[in-house]
């Protein structure tokens, strides 16, 4: 753990922003004496001032951070005030790591900060996230995340969807050199609190440790120094089950209008939401949703606006309804097996300037599913679109032509997700294993090239709806035992219970 300094870039959260490079000039010039009194000597003026204060040695510093979550600035004028502190601290202290908190063109920042707050089985299902992450691009800092599950503090099932996460952490620690879990520390007396999941919780007297912190604690302690290339046999995602959720509908950056829209659940009673004066029948998200006379309309150039209908999940079914853009460069989207934001399918018409229609889906991150076709869509003219579903299977059609067609990936996670890793001095293996499941899952361990003379293993599992309290501190531990392997052996057999996090230290010669 080390610190690290962030300076105010000359934006705020609700979007007011410095845009002239002279008026930018006294917070640059703030963000050095920042940094001087935190490196600085005692001969600078700063540096000569924290020795006042009674630290006379510096304090350790390598990374700088410009700014907090200006992907949120709209008027994208991060590029130059990046660019003005970036160069400043560069010419000044040529040793620091400069982050940006997005990605920018203007400089090459040496590390670029990535936010994600998501529920546990979107983290587990995005464990590979950074397997592709480019190598020779800026490094990663992932400055915020969580599962969010659980208030005030998380969940067992939160926690083994950080867990999945943390593979994919440890997995890539090449290119991701820093995570933070956020936030850290919540007041659990009622009303005292502002964010939904913290890691820990505490009163006046006392404090307690969620399942999540464990997790952390058990990746944390049992560190290897490189990591082992892995091959999971698992069964493939075609004996998973097929994924299941709500439809919708929405818009990306221009106004839209929907009408007819019918839903149909494969074996159940056709649904049409009643649009004559009320929007009830939908979770609205983004934009200004309202709907009269059966019109459904959506009249702001807002980006991911988001109208999914209530009700019970399903799988197989067809949506039609009819569609139009109003203005706008954008066309609209039809939602298919939504189950959050970022778990669910989606079928673009008139995308990416209004050149083409797509099918993606959010597993986490989000990922194009098949070939995108070409389409250009008439301001004001009314589309028919429907979507088959049927198992995995998507297949989309406008004015009665099949446009594009895909299968969904499973919405379940792996049934284990894992890393493993070789400590250099010992010789001791370590695998770290995600069961997400609600079942067992039991199998061979075989380390190839060492043989396994002994060993622990290190348990984190229980009811996925458990939490930590004040009351009952200790509901969800961890638990150790010795591990019962044949000495001498290169495999052996293990059980991953359902719900668990494992970590196996396997001692080798």
């Amino acid at each position: 753990m080390e610190p690290l300094l962030a300076v105010f870039s000359g934006y705020s959260l609700k979007g007011e922003h410095v845009e002239k490079p002279e008026e930018l000039a006294p917070f640059v010039q703030d963000a050095l004496d920042e940094i001087e009194y935190v490196i600085g000597d005692a001969a600078t003026k700063w540096g000569g001032e924290r020795v006042k204060d009674g630290h006379p040695a510096p304090f350790p510093l390598r990374y700088v951070e410009v700014g907090n979550e200006d992907f949120y600035d709209r008027t994208q004028s991060y590029e130059a005030r990046f660019a003005q502190f970036y160069d400043a601290i560069k010419a000044k202290y040529p040793q620091l790591q400069i982050i940006a908190t997005r990605g920018v063109s203007s400089r090459k920042p040496d590390v670029v900060d990535q936010h994600l707050y998501r529920s546990p089985r979107s983290l587990a299902l995005d464990a590979t996230h950074f397997d592709k992450a480019n190598r020779n691009g800026p490094k990663i800092m992932v400055g915020e995340w969580a599962s969010l599950d659980g208030k005030p503090t998380p969940t067992l099932q939160a926690a083994l969807g950080d867990a999945a996460w943390m593979t994919g952490l440890e997995r890539n620690s090449d290119v991701v050199v820093m995570s933070c879990y956020a936030p850290l520390l919540v007041n659990v007396n009622p009303g005292a609190s502002q964010w939904g999941t913290n890691l820990i919780g505490y009163d006046a007297l006392n404090s307690f440790s969620s399942p999540s912190y464990y997790a952390q604690k058990m990746f944390a302690e049992n560190k290897g120094d490189v990591w082992l290339p892995m091959d999971l046999q698992l069964p493939s995602g075609d004996k998973m089950p097929a994924p299941t959720g709500q439809a919708g509908v929405g818009s990306f950056g221009s106004p839209v209008e929907f009408k007819d829209i019918s839903i149909q659940p494969g074996g159940g009673a056709e649904t049409q939401p009643d649009l004559q004066k009320s929007t009830g029948g939908f979770q609205l998200s983004g934009g200004k949703w309202t709907a009269t006379e059966g019109v459904l309309s959506q009249p702001s150039v807002e980006t991911n606006t988001r109208a999914i209908a209530k009700g019970v999940p399903w799988g197989d079914g067809v949506i039609t309804l009819k569609a139009r853009k109003l203005s706008g460069t954008e066309g609209f989207r039809i939602f298919f097996h939504y189950l959050d934001s970022s778990l669910f399918g989606s079928w673009t018409v008139g995308g990416w300037k209004n050149t083409k229609a797509g099918i993606a889906v959010g597993r986490g991150g989000a990922a194009d599913l098949g070939s995108r076709t070409d389409v250009t869509l008439e301001t004001g003219r009314w589309y028919n679109l429907r979507v088959e579903l049927v198992g995995r299977h998507v297949r989309c059609f406008l004015d009665g032509k099949l446009m594009n067609e895909a299968d969904e990936p499973p919405q379940e996670p792996a049934a284990l997700i894992a890393t493993a890793s070789r400590v250099n001095e010992t010789g001791e293996v370590i695998l770290k294993a995600v069961n997400f499941s609600d079942r067992p899952v039991s199998g061979a361990v075989a380390v190839k090239g060492a043989r396994v003379t002994g060993g622990r293993a290190i348990l984190l599992t229980g009811d996925p709806s458990a939490q930590n309290t004040l009351e009952n501190p200790e509901k969800v531990v961890p638990h150790e035992s010795s591990l019962p392997a044949p000495v001498g052996s290169d495999s052996f057999s293990h059980e991953f219970p359902a719900h668990s996090v494992t970590v196996l230290r396997l001692s080798t010669r």
